[in-house]
């Protein structure tokens, strides 16, 4: 019970550490500059940005959706640790499952079926729920998001994962910056 005590407290830790890494990203959206705008006009050309809408909205997008980048060494600390902490935890609740299924008679049964219960739900929610997940899922649909906009161009994603807007960004800044662009340009043609 020391260990996992103490991985709990490592656990809150680790998600304090990540919050303030995440506050701490949110202050680059005070950096935000709509100069990507003009850079993009001037690699691009209006045309281009007007006719191929979808794939700078797809190219957008695939940036933007990478906010994890500025912590993910802070989310990779914070799932070996749950990791752990859950494996004890699974270890924990399956052990006193088993006890309750294997050694228990009726009486006791019925006198610790809410806990068994409890502990049979912890361990579905355990399984259900975790930053790991949450991390590949992001890496997945970051992957997902990347394939999609190299196919529409590729070095107009490449612009926009080497430019700054990828480190400094406001993303509805940012969104509608474009979108104002894409509706200024069509009504010049």
């Amino acid at each position: 019970m020391e260990a996992i005590k103490s991985l709990q407290i490592d656990y809150y830790k680790a998600i304090s550490v990540l919050s303030s890494k995440i506050e701490e990203t949110k202050k680059h959206r005070e950096n935000y500059s709509p100069a990507w705008v003009t850079d993009l006009v001037q690699l691009f050309g209006k045309d281009y940005i007007v006719n191929n809408r979808k794939a700078v909205y797809d190219n957008f997008g695939a940036i933007i959706g990478r906010s994890y980048h500025h912590y993910s060494k802070e989310m990779k600390e914070l799932i070996y640790i749950e990791t752990m902490l859950y494996g004890s935890y699974r270890e924990y609740f399956s052990s006193f499952v088993e006890f309750y299924d294997e050694v228990l008679n009726a009486d006791q049964k019925i006198k610790l079926k809410t806990r068994k219960d409890a502990a049979v739900n912890l361990l579905n929610l355990i399984n259900q729920a975790s930053y790991r997940q949450l991390y590949e899922n992001e890496i997945l649909f970051e992957r997902m998001r990347d394939s999609r906009a190299k196919k529409h161009d590729k070095e107009l994603f490449n612009f926009f994962k080497k430019h700054s807007l990828s480190k400094n960004f406001d993303v509805s800044k940012a969104s509608d910056d474009l979108d104002a662009a894409i509706k200024n340009y069509k009504r010049e043609k």
